[in-house]
């Protein structure tokens, strides 16, 4: 997977003249650009970034700003600050803030480039591995004690995601802008894998409460369990029968001769969720459900006083470990998912099949 760099400067002149000149290196890494740190992070959350080279002086959010942010919620992405408005001790708050470098403006563009090739470098330094069990590799970081930052990449779902030993102690994982147990949980559960290793660990403190042999049984339990579920929505959408083509001429007696009843368009919707959803990341489990009747009658009233259209699905936090998707019918489809999942693609998917 290629590296990608990510420039944040409000100097669009000098973001375009940094995009041409790192045009040259191509073939190590891409480059995005951003002309704040509030657009920054919404790259950061959307888009895999090895490395942030940012301005201080910026509208929104500035660099300092920007680099706490990151520091937080990314420690794995590597910070290079650059600055046009050098003052005493600003380079000492940068680096002691988690910034990698310091780079003054006017800077000669090729000691740049050198930095983030040499950054980006460091990714792999303990070596690359591919089609890798990370089962495997994760009890040799314990057994080893070993201290570094593992950068796994699964090429079958284009996830990519972080974890953070000490000693061979997980302190932390990262998946997107998810942190903590979660993350290690998804990021454990992946099959045929690539791994990069660094040898070396930007975090001190431990995020992650339990054992790693624990959290590893319990990664695999919540895996296995993902997958009975799947072969059991494919075993049941199997059993549907496919429909037979009838003679045109034929269809008012057929139907005449078998009406379709109720309980036969509700079993017919939830199939076709569940045939949409198969395969689907994040999803736990698809059922009727009359306790949620009141709720969807009653969001479904509201929106008619706004004048809006019928309701084709709705979405239920509850803050607990599941969340819902609510589908209006005779008697409501339910689809429980992660709070995790990706919400707006599964909503879609739904819709699209109701």
């Amino acid at each position: 997977m290629k590296k990608k760099v990510l420039i944040v400067d409000d100097d669009k002149v000098l973001l375009s003249i940094l995009k041409k000149k790192f045009a040259g290196y191509a073939d190590t890494f891409d480059v995005m650009t951003a002309m704040d740190g509030v657009s920054a992070i919404q790259l950061l959350k959307t888009t895999t970034i090895s490395i942030v080279v940012a301005d201080i002086r910026m509208p929104r959010m500035d660099g300092f700003g920007l680099l706490s942010y990151v520091a937080e919620n990314y420690p794995d992405i590597r910070v290079i600050i650059m600055t046009a408005h050098d003052m005493p001790k600003t380079q000492n708050i940068v680096l002691k803030g988690g910034a990698v470098a310091y780079v003054k403006k006017p800077f000669q563009i090729e000691d740049l480039s050198r930095k983030i090739v040499a950054y980006l470098e460091k990714e792999a330094e303990g070596g690359l591995l591919n089609n890798a069990s990370l089962e495997t590799f994760i009890q040799l970081v314990e057994m080893e004690a070993k201290t570094c930052t593992i950068r796994v990449f699964n090429a079958e779902s284009n996830k990519y995601g972080v974890l953070f030993f000490m000693e061979g102690d997980i302190l932390d994982a990262r998946y997107r802008d998810c942190n903590g147990t979660k993350a290690a949980y998804e990021i454990f559960s992946w099959s045929h894998i690539s791994l990069s290793i660094e040898n070396h660990c930007p975090l001190k403190a431990k995020r992650i409460d339990g054992d790693l042999q624990a959290i590893l049984l319990e990664a695999m339990r919540l895996k296995d369990e993902l997958a009975e579920r799947e072969a059991g929505m494919k075993i049941a959408i199997e059993r549907v029968p496919l429909e037979e083509t009838v003679p045109e001429e034929q269809n008012a007696t057929v139907d005449a001769a078998e009406p379709q009843t109720a309980d036969d368009e509700s079993e017919g919707l939830l199939l076709r969720v569940a045939q949409a959803l198969i395969g689907r990341s994040g999803v736990i489990d698809i059922f009727h459900d009359a306790s949620w009747d009141p709720l969807v009658s009653n969001v479904t009233s509201l929106g008619a006083r706004f004048g809006a259209k019928n309701l084709m699905a709705c979405y239920v936090c509850k803050g607990e470990e599941q969340d819902y998707i609510l589908v209006p019918d005779e008697t409501t489809v339910v689809t429980s998912v992660s709070p995790r999942c990706a919400r707006d693609n599964l909503i879609k998917a739904i819709t699209d099949a109701v």
